[in-house]
């Protein structure tokens, strides 16, 4: 998997409460991360029994990010 490198826009999706710790997983979208999870309670012996749940969104900042969103570094 690529490194995570540069400065990102962060937007929040859904609250990380809402999803299984050990279920954490970040993925490349095109110039985007995704940081998805599994629902708390599906999550099964290393498996997601329902679909992935966004948690937050990385894209690629240039200049300033947009309402609702945060820089990170």
């Amino acid at each position: 998997m690529p490194k995570m490198s540069g400065v990102y826009c962060e937007k929040t999706l859904a609250p990380k409460s809402r999803v299984a710790k050990k279920s954490f997983r970040w993925i490349k979208r095109g110039r985007s991360w995704l940081l998805v999870g599994c629902r708390r309670g599906s999550f099964k012996r290393g498996r997601c029994r329902t679909g992935m749940l966004a948690v937050k969104i990385l894209t690629r900042a240039h200049g300033r990010c947009s309402v609702g969103r945060r820089i990170v570094k």
